[in-house]
Order: structure tokens, then sequence, then C-alpha cells
């Protein structure tokens, strides 16, 4: 797997999550927070950089993805249950273009071996984080 194939498989776990019901409440916007600044952390720390030394992506759309983290990660920190659609919206946002942008550059910027590469590491940095964060991060 490719961190491209990865990436889509966690988006795909938040985006289900946010189209369940919301009837577990706090409970369920705690996990889903802690997920999606997990994948947030990750991005920032390992794929980011990763895609700026290899030239994959120029650097003016990488700063506009990294400023889109960080509203997304503001948001995340004050959302709570009557702010779910506000959060929807934002992450369906961003997720869609990361992959409509981002990940087509990455694609062709990056060969299949450095993106399953990326991959491992992602998944490393996942499981390295703390607990609170990583229990929603197995379940792809």
């Amino acid at each position: 797997m490719d961190v491209l194939q990865l990436l889509k498989a966690k988006h795909k776990q938040v985006l289900d999550m946010l189209a369940a019901d919301n009837a577990d409440g706090l409970a369920q916007l705690e996990h889903l927070k802690a997920l999606i600044q997990a994948l947030v952390v990750v991005k920032r720390e390992y794929l980011y950089p990763e895609l700026a030394a290899s030239g994959a992506v120029n650097q003016r759309k990488l700063q506009r993805f990294e400023e889109a983290l960080q509203s997304l990660m503001s948001l995340v920190g004050k959302t709570d249950v009557a702010g779910w659609d506000e959060l929807r919206a934002c992450v369906v946002a961003q997720f869609n273009d990361e992959e409509d942008i981002l990940f087509p550059s990455i694609r062709q910027g990056m060969s299949t071996a450095d993106r399953e590469e990326l991959a491992h590491v992602f998944e490393d940095a996942m499981d390295a984080l703390p607990q609170s964060s990583t229990s929603a991060n197995r379940a792809v």
C-alpha cells in the first residue's frame, strides 16, 4: 500500500464517522477529533516535509495546504457536538482538495517505491502518537 492509498483509507474512515448519526454525542466527537488531529500531525510532521524535500509539490501549493490544516486543527480544538456540521464541511473540503489537487502531484512526483516507503513512515508515526489519538488509527 502506498501513502496515497493509506491516506484515502484514513480519509474514508473520518468521512464515514462524520456521516454517521451523531447519536453517541461527545464520545463519538472526541474519537473523531483524536483521529483528525492524528492525521493532521502526521501530515505536517512527515508527509508535507517529504513532499517539499522531494520537489513532488511546489512550495506555494504546499503552503496553502499547510494553512488549511492549521485552520482545521483550530476548528477541531473548539468544536463541540453542536459544531458537528461545520466540522464536517471543513473536513470534506480539506480532504477533497488534497485528493483532487495534492494527490495527483504526489503520484507524478514520487516513485511508487517512495510512496510505499512513505506509507510505512506514516503508519509508524500514527502508531507512535499518544494512545488517545491512536485508538482510532488501526481501524483502517
